[in-house]
């Protein structure tokens, strides 16, 4: 990563620490996960340097994939030369707890970022409620968005789980954003796989003040297992459902592009609802066409309110606005 590196060899020939916070840790999380995965954090002694980096300091990162302004932490708060470009956060040191920073340089003592426990309330601090959602979708989930990819992200572990966070946030309850924080993570789910398994997820979730369904809280990329009998043998296959409601033995698939179809696609889509239907498993499929058009998704959820046995039923007199706020909101990119 080009801006990175650049920033490393500027803090190792200025012997300063540089601490990517808020938006841009989150960021260099997207574009660099593995620091983020292995987490190695700063060392007991580690302190917070006591003011952001300069503008001479920063001018490299203009090639990066940082967007501006940079966001950094430091000890006290310092006015940047250049605060359109940079954002100083102030902390006292040993505010944080332990792993609340993350190594992300090679050199012992160059690189650092907020970890996702940390960086997840900073963003809640400026963010909309919904896109604090999104992104604790992502953080659990195991894509991450990037442009650089075709189809707007890849596919990675997750970097955090909603317990972790939780835990975090109850260690540093007066944090600015933490509120706001938890409030967000009462809707995550884990495990989405991809930002449009995430949108319809959240369209059926949220509560229906926010315009969402308030469906049940279904289990995202859900694994079934399906033993068929052949003779005397046995045949033991897994299946992977989008998002799957365990009570009422209900699944949702979400397919990108039906047009890309052929005999093989089709055979073994048919084997698998054959299989998952064998063992008692109600299988939907939602489109890409579906999803973005709000008159057939109600039709669809409407589907799926009725399997599940509660139909909506908003008290919020201007629900249908609200609605396509939120369904705007989503087909448009994040954060």
């Amino acid at each position: 990563m080009k801006s990175l590196f650049y920033l490393i060899k500027v803090a190792i020939l200025g012997n300063m620490r540089i601490v990517f916070s808020h938006i841009s840790a989150f960021e260099l999380a997207r574009a660099s996960c593995s620091p983020f995965l292995h987490r190695q954090p700063a060392p007991h002694t580690f302190l917070l340097p006591d003011r952001a980096p300069s503008a001479i300091e920063e001018a490299e990162r203009l090639a990066g994939s940082l967007s501006e302004p940079c966001h950094f932490l430091a000890s006290r708060n310092t006015r940047p030369r250049s605060p359109q470009r940079i954002v100083c956060h102030s902390v006292r040191d040993g505010q944080l707890p332990r792993g609340s920073i993350l190594r992300v340089g090679a050199a012992p003592d160059d690189a650092f970022a907020c970890s996702p426990e940390l960086f997840f309330p900073q963003i809640a601090t400026t963010a909309q409620r919904i896109e604090v959602v999104r992104v604790g979708f992502e953080l659990c989930g195991t894509y991450a968005i990037s442009r650089a990819h075709p189809e707007g992200f890849y596919k990675r572990d997750p970097l955090t789980t909603v317990a972790r966070m939780q835990a975090f946030l109850e260690r540093v309850p007066g944090l600015h954003g933490a509120k706001a924080a938890r409030w967000a993570l009462q809707y995550v789910l884990p495990n989405s796989a991809s930002p449009r398994e995430t949108t319809v997820a959240m369209l059926l979730r949220l509560p229906c003040a926010f315009g969402g369904r308030g469906a049940e809280t279904p289990s995202l990329n859900h694994e079934v297992t399906v033993t068929r009998r052949l003779g005397r043998t046995k045949e033991t296959k897994t299946y992977r459902i989008d998002l799957y409601w365990p009570r009422a033995k209900l699944g949702l698939e979400y397919d990108s592009d039906l047009k890309h179809t052929g005999p093989d696609r089709i055979a073994h889509d048919a084997r698998r609802r054959n299989d998952l239907e064998s063992i008692g498993i109600t299988m939907l499929t939602a489109t890409n066409r579906q999803v973005k058009s709000l008159w057939e998704f109600n039709k669809l959820a409407d589907v799926i309110a009725g399997q599940l046995g509660k139909q909506v039923r908003p008290r919020c007199k201007d629900y249908a606005a609200r609605q396509r706020e939120l369904h705007a909101r989503l087909m448009r990119s994040g954060l």
